[in-house]
């Protein structure tokens, strides 16, 4: 069968203890989904008067957006909130056909209005190991990990004393370098660690 060597998604932000976490990857089609196939979610924007949002579009399996290959952006404009008081809320929609095209668009809940983009993204022939190779190794993602990382990641932009930033950038590649390995017994003392270092520095 035909399925998706990758996944397919979007670009998202999330509020954690009352931070905004940008830069995370939400999959609209998981790795080794067979094709055609067409999925969609709704999404609101960050805040209620939001007019125009983004829509990023990545191809990979890092909970990190930006560790995926980008395979184009379109702005959506205009947005109205479908009740008084309430987000807008935006339907994006993947479509993938055997051809490995895949067609997104984003719709307006309350206007209809509808933008997209049409990007290759090449599905492949896979045998039963290999799909079960893969699987496993999507495994080793875990969902903690990326909010985590990228945390880390928006504080080290902020300034911190010379200790501080050279711990939890030890902290970061320490999780990082076990999520590339692929080191299950490694990985939740990392998470720990990074999760330590993040604790201390937003007090």
């Amino acid at each position: 069968m035909d399925v998706t060597p990758h996944s397919l998604g979007i670009e998202v932000a999330d509020i954690q203890m009352g931070r905004i976490i940008p830069g995370l990857y939400k999959v609209l089609i998981p790795r080794n989904t067979v094709v055609p196939v067409t999925q969609e979610e709704v999404f609101t924007p960050l805040f209620p008067d939001q007019e125009t949002v983004r829509i990023r579009v990545y191809q990979g399996e890092s909970p990190v957006a930006e560790r995926n290959t980008l395979l184009g952006e379109f702005m959506v404009k205009g947005l109205k909130p479908e009740r008084w008081g309430e987000w807008p809320k935006v339907t994006v929609q993947f479509s993938l056909d055997i051809d490995g095209v895949l067609h997104v668009e984003a719709t307006d809940r309350r206007t209809k209005k509808k933008k997209g983009i049409t990007v290759t993204a090449s599905p492949t022939r896979m045998g039963a190991a290999e799909i079960a190779r893969a699987r496993a190794e999507l495994q080793l993602w875990d969902d903690e990990a990326g909010p985590l990382l990228a945390r880390a990641r928006l504080l080290l932009k902020e300034e911190l004393e010379p200790e501080e930033r050279e711990g939890l950038q030890a902290a970061v590649a320490a999780l990082e370098e076990v999520l590339e390995s692929g080191d299950r017994d490694r990985l939740e003392q990392c998470k720990d660690d990074l999760l330590d270092v993040l604790y201390e520095l937003e007090e």
